[in-house]
């Protein structure tokens, strides 16, 4: 399990509700130049520990997240069900979902994600 202290919290105000982090490159089982904790299945790391590092990640949160294929364009998805996911990784920049437990994952690399929500709480995304 990946520990804790390689997660970042934010400190900006949001809704109890709202559960919100970033990894660190800390704490998982990838190889350089990928160490440690890559989780993106296109850089050329071995997809078996990408894998892994992402099956480590799903222990910290309520359901498997839904991964976005970005494609450096402006489409916002709004993933209707778990079973789009049964279909590959939605081609977009950004998603946003009014469900809970649902798990939004941005990838970043020299990137700043950029995470939002309603003051309820009842809508959030990631981009």
């Amino acid at each position: 399990m990946i520990n804790a202290n390689f997660l970042i919290k934010p400190t900006w105000e949001h809704p109890q509700s709202v559960k919100v982090f970033t990894t660190t490159r800390l704490g998982g089982v990838s190889a350089p130049p990928f160490n440690e904790f890559n989780l993106g299945m296109n850089a050329g790391d071995d997809p078996e520990r990408v894998l892994q590092n992402r099956r480590m990640l799903s222990a910290l949160i309520p359901d498997d997240p839904i991964w976005l294929k970005q494609v450096h364009g402006n489409n916002v998805s709004t993933p209707a069900s778990r079973l789009a996911q049964d279909q590959g990784p939605f081609e977009a920049d950004a998603a946003v979902t009014n469900r809970a437990n649902e798990v939004l994952a941005i990838l970043t690399a020299d990137c700043m994600p950029v995470l939002f929500t309603s003051k309820r709480g009842d809508v959030v995304g990631a981009a």
